[in-house]
């Protein structure tokens, strides 16, 4: 029955608005994403219709006032529902196993959790990545490299999530789900560069941009994802010292699937003889890890 696909069920418990929204076919596809001025809370779920959801539902907790219910007869169908904040909130969400279920918790963070970075080592597992002459993995550098950044992150007191914490394979889809779910402020994806060419050398940074986006929000996103790349890869340069190749645009799924600023890091090329030279020493990699953290706390302080 058509009417009864959508079911949305709040609570609230010490400041902690929870919300259950339950529907009656799996949730295949959703993206969360939060807005301001004002404060709203936004998720979309794909191919599912609000059936007899009403427009509004007044709630008055104190982090949600309402919640509004829109429907966007387009392909695939989009039920959104938006949660009107009454100040800036976090949340985590959590999707049940048959995918019928997703539980949501929305709260006031305390100072320093409102940001959550999450960082992606890229490959890993039965996919190595690039390998070097030497034998040395691009797999290794990117874990050992994010989880140096973790370790500055968190000593600064930022909230920290790798999307790997071992040398296990990851879906590419895995890992922006994975940022999306946690409601992260920045994604970061460490990646190292190779070529055929062996004299190919230095540092780049990747956005996605997609040039005719409607969304007001996703321009937001991909405006403040051009300037997340811009300091991470200036930090890099100071630090490092490599070739300038520049922030470049590029169609990576775990740019274009990430509904918050997101850039993926190649800091270096391991098919070059010196810079592999490099990655393979502890110091440099200390360096990138630096420079990374670096980049991340000076977007976070200036431009969330």
């Amino acid at each position: 029955n058509e009417e009864t696909t959508l079911e949305l069920k709040t609570s609230e418990e010490n400041g902690l608005t929870k919300a259950t929204i339950i529907a009656f076919q799996p949730i295949k596809d959703y993206k969360i994403f939060k807005l301001t001025a004002p404060n709203r809370l936004i998720i979309d779920l794909y191919d599912i219709r609000p059936g007899s959801l009403p427009p509004t539902v007044m709630v008055n907790f104190e982090v949600v006032s309402q919640v509004r219910v829109g429907w966007f007869s387009s392909n695939p169908d989009v039920t959104r529902l938006v949660f009107d904040l009454n100040q800036k909130a976090a949340y985590r969400s959590y999707l049940s196993e048959d995918k019928k279920i997703l539980d949501l918790e929305i709260f006031t963070p305390k100072p320093g959790e409102e940001n959550l970075v999450v960082l992606d080592p890229g490959h890993g597992g039965n996919e190595p990545g690039a390998v070097g002459s030497t034998g040395l993995k691009e797999k290794d550098v990117n874990l050992d490299v994010a989880k140096k950044v973790k370790k500055i992150l968190t000593s600064q007191n930022i909230k920290t999530e790798l999307t790997r914490e071992g040398d296990n394979y990851v879906d590419l889809y895995e890992r922006s789900g994975m940022a999306n779910n946690f409601g992260a402020s920045v994604f970061v994806s460490i990646h190292m560069n190779a070529h055929e060419n062996r004299g190919a050398n230095g540092t780049s940074v990747f956005y996605y941009c997609y040039f005719n986006e409607q969304k007001k929000e996703e321009i937001v996103r991909q405006e403040k994802s051009k300037e997340l790349a811009n300091i991470v890869q200036q930090n890099l340069l100071n630090l490092l010292g490599l070739k300038d190749r520049g922030v470049q645009q590029a169609n990576f799924a775990v740019l274009r699937t990430t509904s918050m600023p997101a850039v993926l890091i190649e800091a270096a090329f391991i098919s070059n003889y010196t810079e592999e030279n490099l990655l393979a020493q502890e110091y440099f990699r200390q360096k990138i890890a630096q420079a990374i953290a670096q980049g991340i706390t000076d977007f976070i302080t200036t431009q969330l």
